[in-house]
C-alpha cells in the first residue's frame, strides 16, 4: 500500500489555491482595465462636432463676401478701360475668379446639410470628413481667387496710370495750336511758326538801311571832290 508522505496533501492544496488566486486576480485586473478604459472614453458629441463645422464655414463665408465685393468693383473699373491693351485677358482672369467664388458660395451653403446628414449616421468620422474636406476646398479656392484678383488689380493700376498720363499730356498742350509730333533720333526739331503777319501794313520794307537825319545845328559834311 502506497502511503502519502506527510505534508504532501497540504502542499498540493496550497499550490492549487495559489494558482486559483492568481488566475482570479488576473481576470479581475483585466476586467478592471476594460471597465476603466470604457469609462475614460467619452462618447463623441456629434451635435457639437456638427456645430463646430458650421461655425468654421461661416468664417469663410465672411471672407467670400469680401472677395465678391472686390471682384464686382474690379469688373466695373476694368470695363471703363475696355480699349486698353490686355483688357480682354484681364477680363478673362476676373471671370475665372468670379466663377470660383460662385462655386465656393454653393459649397459653403451646402455645408449645414452635409453636416446634419453625417450626424444622423452616428459616425463621428463622417462629420470629421465633411469638416476637413470642406475647409480644404475653401482654403484652396480662396487662395486661387486672391491670386486672380491681384493680377486683375495690377493690370487695372497700369491702365489707369497710362490713361492719367495721356490726360496730363493733352491738358498741357498749348491752346489754339497743335502739339508738335516728337522728332526721330538725330533729326532736327521743326521750326516753330513765327508770329502772324499783319493784315494791313502801313509801310513796305524797301530793302535798304535808312540814314538817320542830322541833328539840329550840325553841319552836313559835303562829299569829297576828286
Amino acid at each position: 500500500m502506497r502511503t502519502v508522505p506527510p505534508g504532501a496533501t497540504t502542499r498540493r492544496l496550497c499550490s492549487t489555491t495559489a494558482l486559483a488566486v492568481i488566475k482570479l486576480s488576473t481576470m479581475s485586473l483585466a476586467f478592471a482595465l476594460t471597465f476603466s478604459s470604457a469609462a475614460c472614453q467619452k462618447a463623441p458629441d456629434l451635435a457639437k462636432m456638427q456645430e463646430e463645422t458650421i461655425g468654421a464655414v461661416k468664417i469663410y463665408i465672411t471672407e467670400l463676401n469680401i472677395l465678391q465685393r472686390r471682384a464686382d468693383l474690379l469688373e466695373k473699373n476694368i470695363g471703363t478701360h475696355g480699349s486698353a491693351q490686355g483688357a480682354e485677358e484681364a477680363k478673362q482672369i476676373l471671370a475665372e475668379a468670379k466663377k470660383e467664388l460662385d462655386q465656393m458660395h454653393r459649397l459653403a451653403g451646402s455645408t449645414p446639410t452635409l453636416a446634419a446628414t453625417a450626424a444622423k449616421s452616428n459616425n463621428p468620422e463622417e462629420i470629421s470628413k465633411v469638416h476637413d474636406e470642406t475647409i480644404a476646398k475653401l482654403d484652396e479656392g480662396i487662395a486661387n481667387v486672391k491670386d486672380e484678383l491681384a493680377a486683375s488689380d495690377t493690370w487695372l493700376g497700369v491702365a489707369e496710370n497710362s490713361h492719367g498720363t495721356t490726360e496730363d499730356t493733352v491738358a498741357k498742350a498749348p491752346s489754339g495750336g497743335t502739339e508738335s509730333a516728337p522728332t526721330a533720333a538725330g533729326q532736327a526739331p521743326a521750326t516753330p511758326p513765327g508770329p502772324p503777319t499783319p493784315t494791313n501794313p502801313t509801310t513796305k520794307p524797301t530793302g535798304t538801311t535808312p540814314v538817320p537825319a542830322p541833328a539840329a545845328g550840325a553841319s552836313v559834311a559835303s562829299p569829297p571832290t576828286h
